[in-house]
């Protein structure tokens, strides 16, 4: 990117046969995301003109990166046929993968302030809607599962550092 001007380009990155398949901007913290061929995102500070954030987020390359309204989430799809959101202001929080998608991702997009994520496929139904939010997550999950998870199974699939509790109340 360019400091404006008559200032000569700034090369980010430079890794042949690995070309960025697309770009977003974050205004807060002015920084430039990017995803590529490898399913990488990298997100550069603009005014520091460096590598803030890297991340093998994807199998294959990322077709189209979007930040939510708020500035606070990231979502990714991919030729893999995955999506994965990332929450930017705690990124030691394992990204949500929405899953059971089935066909080719085309396209993401945050509507409803940023609280839901539609997504484009070549799926059977190819506009579906997911929540984003941890706390909207519950309301669309608990009413599809018979149980909460067992403390065996929130070990295996949460962890250990993060307190057990119950998922769903019936």
């Amino acid at each position: 990117f360019s400091g404006g001007g008559s200032d000569p380009p700034i090369e980010l990155s430079n890794d042949p046969g690995n070309q960025i398949w697309s770009l977003a901007f974050r205004s807060k913290g002015n920084m430039l995301i990017s995803g590529d061929q490898k399913g990488f995102i990298r997100m550069w500070s603009i005014d520091h003109r460096e590598l803030v954030f890297r991340e093998k987020m994807h199998q294959a390359r990322i077709i189209e990166i979007k930040v939510d309204p708020s500035q606070r989430y990231l979502a990714t799809c991919s030729t893999d046929g995955s999506i994965f959101v990332r929450d930017l202001e705690d990124r030691n929080q394992s990204p949500i993968e929405i899953a059971n998608l089935n066909g080719f991702i085309y396209s993401v997009e945050f509507i409803n302030r940023g609280r839901n994520l539609v997504i484009g496929s070549t799926s059977s139904n190819p506009l579906v809607s997911y929540p984003v939010r941890m706390e909207d997550l519950s309301t669309f999950i608990c009413p599809n599962i018979s149980r909460n998870l067992s403390q065996s199974e929130w070990r295996n699939h949460i962890g250990d550092d993060v307190p057990f509790e119950e998922t769903c109340s019936k």
